[in-house]
């Protein structure tokens, strides 16, 4: 394969023009001419010479066939841009006395990934050239992607009447243009969009026919959104966990699944006997059904069994009896402990100012006491000669004592 360079002196980048992809390739011609000097093969039409086109550098088909296929093998897929044809003129001015042109009228080109044309699709068909306007060099703009491109006249009964009786190939260089891969497009072979499905991509345009799994755009450049993911973005989402975009590539979703679904893309409902997010909880054996409910809630179904309340049934009613029961009890508990504590502190407070005056009264009781006994002696020292009258005396000191004495049953 060649090249055909230029500088672009204005960018300073290497640019690359359309090469002919068909150059050397694989030929191959449903009914070859056959002679001895093994003029005429296949591949003739694709060996790069053209300067005689009166036949010793074409490719020839036989005589007085009603078809002619002649195909090459690109080797590979290629974006092709556009195909030039120059057919065989005999070495004789190419006018309407030229009987070439009548055999080349009426032709197709088809570009296939099989062998097969009808796999393909119809490049270009002839239905409006005459021997007055049929060029000798044709060239077609086909901007396809493909393998194979095919040649192929035929003649039948409705053909008109300036066409030749037999179909003919008579092919002296059958050129396909391209980029050297199906990588690249445009007049400078640039890169296609990285995110081209295969790197293919439209040879003019650059257009994507496909993108990546989790793109879409004419050129891939929008990941997947609004919960799609997959080819084109044509998949939904499982029940992502927050309701959270999954991978816009494969639809995992990173953050786990929302209650009710489990599996790495949340497409899957929980199994029976499980409910909440990722399914990791059991149903209660204490449901109506034991060990069924709801795969989001958790929610018994059937209800619950004897003894049993609550949505997921967990919950005992001797227990809550118990509590409730308990409750009004505590509360009188309280009231009893708080009256005995008040008790409690008032009768120690008796008890204490009972000790308290019974301290102050036998103070009181014995400085009385001594009071007495020293008036005692001092009267007695005053009146020792008297002994008649000490017993009077005595009897008011006894008196007065008995007076002083504190009333204990009154305090």
């Amino acid at each position: 394969m060649y090249f055909i360079i230029f500088i672009s002196f204005m960018t300073g980048e290497l640019a690359y023009c359309h090469e002919n992809i068909a150059l050397g390739k694989t030929t191959w011609q449903e009914y070859p001419l056959l002679n001895e000097k093994n003029y005429f093969k296949s591949e003739y039409a694709v060996d790069g010479r053209k300067t005689d086109l009166s036949g010793q550098q074409c490719s020839v088909s036989q005589n007085k066939k009603y078809k002619a296929t002649w195909r090459v093998d690109l080797g590979a897929i290629f974006g092709i841009h556009h195909i030039k044809i120059f057919y065989r003129t005999g070495g004789i001015p190419w006018d309407q006395r030229n009987g070439h042109i009548g055999r080349f009228l009426g032709f197709s080109v088809y570009i296939s990934n099989t062998t097969e044309k009808s796999d393909g699709v119809l490049c270009f068909k002839d239905a409006t050239f005459t021997k007055a306007t049929m060029p000798a060099v044709v060239t077609l703009n086909c901007t396809h992607y493909g393998r194979y491109v095919i040649y192929y006249n035929e003649r039948k009964p409705t053909n008109p009447s300036y066409y030749s009786e037999y179909a003919y190939g008579e092919l002296c260089e059958f050129e396909v243009y391209g980029c050297s891969s199906s990588q690249y497009f445009g007049e400078k072979c640039s890169r296609c969009p990285s995110n081209c499905h295969d790197n293919r991509c439209h040879i003019a345009s650059g257009h994507c026919f496909q993108c990546d799994d989790g793109y879409q755009g004419n050129e891939c450049e929008q990941s997947c959104q609004n919960n799609t993911y997959g080819r084109q973005c044509s998949k939904v989402c499982g029940k992502c966990r927050d309701g959270q975009q999954c991978d816009y590539i494969n639809g995992v979703c990173y953050m786990g699944c929302a209650a009710g679904y489990y599996g790495s893309t949340c497409h899957q409902e929980c199994p029976l006997g499980r409910f909440g997010e990722n399914c990791k909880n059991e149903c209660s054996v204490n449901c109506g059904l034991p060990g069924t409910c709801d795969g989001v809630t958790g929610q018994c179904t059937g209800g619950c069994q004897k003894g049993w309340t609550g949505r997921t049934c967990d919950k005992s009613k001797q227990v809550e009896r118990i509590v409730e029961s308990s409750t009004p009890l505590s509360s009188s508990v309280v009231y009893v402990v708080v009256t005995v504590l008040c008790l409690s502190v008032l009768l120690n407070g008796i008890v204490i100012a009972w000790i308290f005056i019974d301290v102050i009264c036998r103070q009181i009781s014995s400085q009385t006491k001594s009071r007495n006994e020293l008036s005692t002696k001092e009267d007695t020292i005053k009146t020792k000669p008297r002994k008649e009258e000490s017993n009077d005396e005595y009897e008011e000191l006894g008196q007065i004592s008995h007076a002083t004495n504190c009333n204990y049953d009154q305090v």
